[in-house]
């Protein structure tokens, strides 16, 4: 409709074989476990449990035919379309599992919930976002920052 609809979306295409692929390839990679599940109601769902060396589960997900996911904890982020963002999704995840990435999140005090988050790279010798969001929050609640990284080892 008005043009807006993805290649994926117009064309019927099916990403789901290179997504499980791609997922399956990370997980090998790092010598970690990963589950595919099939009652969620997406193209692909698949977590890596949290093992020994990792301090989350990390969910990874392909839906509406060409968004990739990424979730650990309450931090979740997508890109799409699939064709264009595959190699950058991938250098996020495995970035995350290198220590390369980190999580920063921003808390609230009393309840802990996640009020923003930003996924950072570390380029030369600074952290910068690569991905953020936020919701919404009055601006008078009491928040403290975190830094999460998924390797226990970093």
């Amino acid at each position: 409709m008005f043009g807006l609809r993805s290649k994926a979306h117009r064309e019927c295409l099916d990403y789901t074989p290179e997504a499980e692929a791609i997922f399956r390839r990370i997980a090998d990679d790092f010598g970690l476990e990963i589950i595919k599940k099939s009652n969620d109601p997406v193209e692909l769902s698949m977590t890596i449990p949290k093992q020994p060396g990792l301090n989350a589960n990390i969910w990874l997900c392909l839906q509406n035919l060409d968004e990739l996911w990424i979730g650990i904890d309450d931090f979740v982020f997508s890109v799409f379309p699939f064709e264009k963002v595959v190699a950058d999704f991938e250098v996020y995840v495995r970035g995350l599992l290198s220590a390369e990435f980190r999580i920063r999140r921003t808390v609230h005090i009393r309840t802990g919930a996640t009020i923003s988050a930003r996924l950072e790279k570390l380029e030369g010798g600074k952290w910068k976002t690569a991905s953020s969001y936020g919701r919404f929050s009055l601006p008078f609640q009491k928040t403290r920052e975190e830094l999460f990284f998924i390797r226990e080892d970093a």
